[in-house]
């Protein structure tokens, strides 16, 4: 099957920066036993390799700013990640494991490498768990016509309190660089509104660098992955910050202004009052003021380099963040 490789390289490459001001999640990681899924539903029932996948959640979760009940994986994608809401032109995105993994069996039509999902606890306090077990790595399998080296991690969605825990098993890496395909290590962390057809992200995002055991979180753009090798029993689990699913939102990020990205002009989307809005503050990606611009239907930002900004505003009583990118001309 023909891989899409410059279509995943570049979701390296282009995860830009988040929120210019506070995350929505933080990172921290624990040493737990991994425990196998029991019981759990296959979603694939042949040998896979980039697997579309619709997955139901089992209840509604909160990823970032949206309540999302399903999760969808696309054949055009060939990293280990999650799609919420399904995979459209825009998708935030669980990146689990980014790496290219197949089914150990593939090659003979054997599966050997079962993703599986489950949800347990009652209503309110419910986990929902994707398992990839045993999964091989694509470039070991189809260089080498055996799998050799493996990996088992899992995903888990707590209804409680909103986190996120990527926890990975047992695993054999012999050959990293052809596993990981020049890099040193996978692809972790969560990425709020990618942008396919441009090839950006216009939310926040939160990426994995460095040592697996105590890895280092960028919420800027950079080109980076994991060094090595996830230890067998390491838990990364991403809490919500005070914002969280249960609490009101005083700084919301809003999707009022089009087109997004833009080459210079933006307008104001629905039925938007700009007598109600206030002056709008532009930050730049280090966080400095760079304009203020005073509200109307139409306004003209031509003068602004290309770039990433973050366009603050009071609406209601509320403030809110819109995220634009600024295309080159």
């Amino acid at each position: 099957m023909e891989k899409l490789h410059k279509y995943c390289l570049s979701l390296i490459l282009l995860l830009l920066v988040g929120s210019l001001y506070s995350q929505t999640y933080t990172l921290s990681v624990e040493n737990a036993e991994y425990q196998p899924l029991q019981g759990g539903t296959l979603l694939v029932n042949d040998v896979w390799d980039n697997p579309e996948l619709n997955v139901s959640i089992g209840f509604p979760f909160e990823y970032f700013t949206e309540t999302v009940q399903n999760l969808a994986a696309t054949s055009g994608i060939s990293y280990i990640s999650l799609a919420a809401p399904p995979v459209d032109d825009v998708f935030s995105l669980f990146i689990i494991y980014g790496v290219d993994l197949v089914d150990r069996g593939f090659l003979d039509s054997n599966s050997l490498s079962p993703i599986s999902r489950k949800v347990t606890g009652s209503q309110g306090s419910r986990v929902f768990t994707i398992e990839y077990e045993n999964a091989g790595f694509y470039y070991d399998l189809f260089t080498n016509g055996t799998s050799t080296d493996y990996v088992n991690f899992q995903m888990s969605l707590y209804e409680a309190n909103g986190d996120i825990v990527f926890h990975f098993g047992p695993s054999s890496v012999t050959m990293p660089e052809l596993d990981f395909l020049g890099l040193t290590g996978p692809v972790v962390g969560l990425a709020e509104n990618y942008d396919a057809f441009h090839d950006v992200v216009l939310g926040e995002t939160l990426l994995l660098a460095g040592d697996p055991g105590s890895p280092a979180v960028y919420t800027n753009y950079q080109n980076v992955n994991l060094e090595g090798t996830i230890p067998e029993n390491t838990l990364y689990r991403f809490s919500r910050e005070s914002t969280s699913a249960h609490e009101p939102v005083a700084n919301k990020v809003s999707h009022f202004l089009y087109p997004n990205p833009t080459t210079g002009l933006l307008q104001w989307s629905g039925d938007v009052d700009t007598d109600l809005i206030s002056t709008i503050q532009v930050y730049n990606v280090q966080g400095q003021l760079v304009a203020n611009l005073n509200p109307a239907k139409s306004m003209d930002i031509n003068n602004l380099p290309s770039g990433m900004y973050a366009m603050r505003f009071q609406k209601d009583k509320v403030m809110f963040t819109e995220r634009i990118v600024r295309l080159p001309e």
